[in-house]
């Protein structure tokens, strides 16, 4: 009874783990996503008073 115990106690903690990672996961895309976008942004804006 205390080996089935302990077993669903790792595999509870094992999927805490994994949802932790992949909120880090997201969150981090998420930021370089953001940052990609903010920089493409920059590089696009002086491209019209080059063409004027």
């Amino acid at each position: 009874m205390a080996g089935v115990k302990t077993h669903s106690v790792q595999m509870d903690s094992t999927l805490t783990y994994s949802r932790h990672v992949f909120n880090y996961d997201t969150e981090r895309i998420d930021h370089v996503l953001k940052r990609s976008q903010i920089l493409f942004n920059r590089l696009h804006q002086p491209i019209p008073s080059l063409n004027s």
